[in-house]
């Protein structure tokens, strides 16, 4: 491994062992003072973890098998020859893509066409301003409207992509595979949450296509994500069993009780912190002082506490009936104005602001946190690529910041952040439900060693 040794790991620096993490969280009695914090780079790194796909091998979801119906295949688009790069073409690729259900690949495909059909108007009007010498505005129309939208046309491996066999499934598909390893009454819940609304979306964009009505970018683009979103739940119930399932919910819900009862110790000091004058608060916030850790470890308790809901929330939406306690389903929609991390996020926010240095310590938005614990953006994501304590994956999706850094525990992955809080505040051993999570022999702790 490389020399990066313990840097901006505090008690996890050998966290590949099983052994536990260094002293529990005690919150100030007063702003200063802040003995045996949680980890200040708490969700803060925003370098890639060092795992080369090819350590990813031997570890994957269920075989084909198992989950035939989720398994990327089938025929290609069923398109004509004419079908071209032109804005016909690709229109004519839309229509195809919509009719046999792939909402994912039709958001992207219109995206790239809404970009084409811009293009030819604008490069008339660029044209128009050769032709008359107006260079000024040529370069203006360049400029301001052409290079902008050639950045928003698909690659052409992603178009050869929209002619290939599927890669996220279909709605009924969805449908058909948690179906059989649930039955119908253990699928309900996915149903009502996914397939029917896709469903019913897929016919509507179809209707409207069949009666010349545009569909708007927005709605293909929301049916794109539910669809990705599918897939990922489908994949997660066909792989788990109802027991593991109960595992998560239950690790969920201690956790966030744990998270929240620090927060809400956090509070007064946090809050007392920024009720001072500037020039009293400014020196108390410099690189490295006592109050800049308190502050970056309030911010890792609002992140873990952001994901923490997220998961609930998310995954409680469909996962089978028994699975989450009464409790947990309160604690993943709590009343409005109850969820005390969103009441101490603004005042975190600011003082965060405040650190000098340029602290790389950020604050897990609520947003992410839903869109990172959905698979939004990144549909079907294997267990061995997830938090083994909050299933939430373990690398951004390439259109919003990184996720937090990666460590093992007993050979199991896991967010920094998340592991440090479960061993100080739940348990010195790793979370029951890590045990349904392949090892993860190929990790490597970010900057130290193999």
């Amino acid at each position: 491994g490389g020399a990066g040794g313990d840097e901006g790991f505090g008690g996890f620096g050998d966290f590949e062992t099983s052994q536990p993490a260094a002293a529990a969280f005690v919150p100030p009695v007063a702003v200063l003072k802040h003995e045996g914090a949680l980890d200040a780079c708490f969700f803060g790194a925003s370098e890639a973890l060092p795992m080369p796909p090819s350590e990813l091998a031997g570890f994957s979801m269920p075989s084909a098998s198992l989950v035939g119906g989720l398994v990327a295949g089938g025929a290609p688009l069923d398109v004509g020859p004419d079908a071209d790069g032109s804005v016909e073409g690709t229109r004519k690729v839309l229509v195809a893509l919509l009719r046999v259900g792939r909402c994912a690949d039709a958001a992207a495909c219109d995206k790239h066409l809404r970009a084409l059909i811009a293009l030819d108007g604008h490069a008339a009007s660029y044209a128009a301003a050769i032709s008359n010498d107006d260079l000024e505005e040529a370069m203006r129309i360049k400029k301001e409207l052409l290079s902008p939208l050639k950045l928003q046309l698909a690659s052409q491996g992603s178009q050869d992509a929209w002619r290939s066999p599927q890669t996220v499934p279909s709605a009924p598909s969805l449908r058909a595979a948690v179906d059989s390893a649930l039955g119908a009454p253990g699928s309900s819940a996915f149903v009502g949450t996914f397939a029917e609304p896709l469903e019913a979306a897929v016919a509507a964009a179809n209707n409207a296509l069949a009666h010349g009505r545009q569909i708007s970018h927005g709605e293909l683009a929301a049916a794109g994500a539910l669809q990705r979103e599918a897939h990922s739940a489908a994949l997660l119930l066909c792989s788990l069993p109802l027991l593991a399932l109960r595992q998560y919910a239950r690790q969920w819900e201690l956790l966030l009780k744990a998270c929240t009862s620090k927060l809400a110790e956090v509070s007064g000091p946090l809050q007392n912190l920024l009720k001072m004058a500037e020039t009293q608060r400014k020196p108390l916030l410099t690189a490295e002082t006592a109050g800049a850790e308190f502050v970056k470890s309030a911010a890792a308790l609002c992140s873990c506490a952001r994901l923490l809901r997220a998961a609930l929330e998310q995954h409680g939406s469909y996962w089978p009936d028994g699975a989450l306690s009464q409790e947990a389903k309160l604690l993943a929609n709590p009343t409005p104005g109850g969820a005390l991390e969103e009441q101490l996020a603004p005042l975190v926010a600011k003082a965060l602001a405040e650190i000098s240095a340029g602290s790389s310590v950020g604050l897990v938005s609520r947003e992410d946190a839903r869109v990172w614990a959905a698979c939004s953006s990144l549909g079907a994501v294997a267990l061995n690529d997830r938090c083994a304590l909050t299933l939430v994956p373990l690398r951004g999706d390439g259109e919003r910041a990184s996720l937090p850094s990666g460590v093992t525990w007993a050979g199991k992955p896991y967010h920094l952040g998340c592991a440090n809080l479960w061993a100080n505040c739940v348990s010195s051993e790793p979370p029951p439900a890590a045990d349904s999570v392949p090892h993860a022999a190929g990790w490597r702790l970010r900057g130290g060693r193999g």
